[in-house]
């Protein structure tokens, strides 16, 4: 089994070997960021999201899932000014952020 540095996920070792690049396997395991591999994708998102209640007041500790479709992106719990982690994807997506509670 393979870890996703960023989003805690278990995978697969094999699917390491199935990727066509280096770019693709760190995508993988959660550090293509840092890559700076020849392959790269030249249009990255890298998004951080605040949460906020109705009134606009940040959301310090909330447990939060973010996903695309039932693919989980990162989960945790939101920082002090009410932050989730950033996420990447190589191109743009619609995301979901799902609170717990809710």
């Amino acid at each position: 089994m393979a870890l996703n540095a960023e989003t805690g996920e278990w995978f697969p070792f094999d699917r390491l070997k199935s990727y066509s690049n280096g770019y693709d396997m760190a995508e993988a395991l959660g550090y293509a960021w840092a890559c700076d591999c020849r392959e790269r994708a030249p249009k990255r998102f890298n998004e951080q999201f605040e949460l906020r209640d109705s009134t606009g007041k940040r959301q310090a500790g909330v447990r939060y899932r973010i996903r695309v479709g039932s693919r989980v992106l990162a989960k945790g719990v939101t920082d002090a000014q009410g932050r989730t982690q950033r996420v990447s994807t190589g191109n743009a997506k619609q995301v979901f952020i799902d609170v717990a509670g809710s």
